[in-house]
């Protein structure tokens, strides 16, 4: 018999083009706005038949489904794929930025660049363990006893070995 929001068996042509408009409506449908959009042909009453008659409402509710299925399962494709071309993209992307690595002369690098760097590098990697990425305070203790800003503790370090 198919599905509940095709055509059903004993139902007429007339009524199922109606079925359709009203399946159309999406969520917000109702019999009321459908006697509003030029079905001035067909009465409510005789919408109000077909519609308990044929099931409208519990028809219409399987085609929402249906599609919302649908569309989320089409959602996840795409996301799927997007995750596939991402990953291509940062394996081609490491690559390149790997070997411009192996070039720079540590000698070359500002303090500012080297705390930079190390911060980026430090963040991929928790990253890649599933990690937090914001961590701003070191759980250690510094010579004031506080806890110390690891951008600032990195800093100061670099500003020394700089030296």
């Amino acid at each position: 018999m198919g599905e509940p929001w095709e055509r059903q068996k004993r139902e007429r042509s007339k009524a199922y083009e109606h079925f359709c408009g009203y399946r159309d409506m999406g969520p917000e449908r109702s019999l009321a706005k459908m006697t509003g959009i030029g079905n001035a042909s067909v009465s409510r009453r005789q919408l109000e038949r077909w519609s308990s008659e044929h099931r409208w409402v519990e028809r219409a509710a399987a085609y929402d489904a249906d599609f919302d299925r649908r569309r989320r399962a089409k959602l996840e494709k795409e996301r799927q794929e997007m995750a596939d071309r991402h990953s291509k993209l940062a394996v081609l992307g490491q690559g390149t930025v790997l070997e411009a690595l192996r070039r720079i002369k540590p000698e070359d690098l500002t303090p500012s660049q080297a705390v930079q760097w190390l911060d980026t590098l430090a963040k991929l990697e928790r990253l890649s363990r599933g990690e937090a990425t914001d961590i701003r305070k070191s759980e250690h203790s510094g010579p004031g006893g506080g806890p110390i800003e690891v951008t600032d503790a990195l800093s100061k370090l670099l500003d020394k070995l700089a030296r």
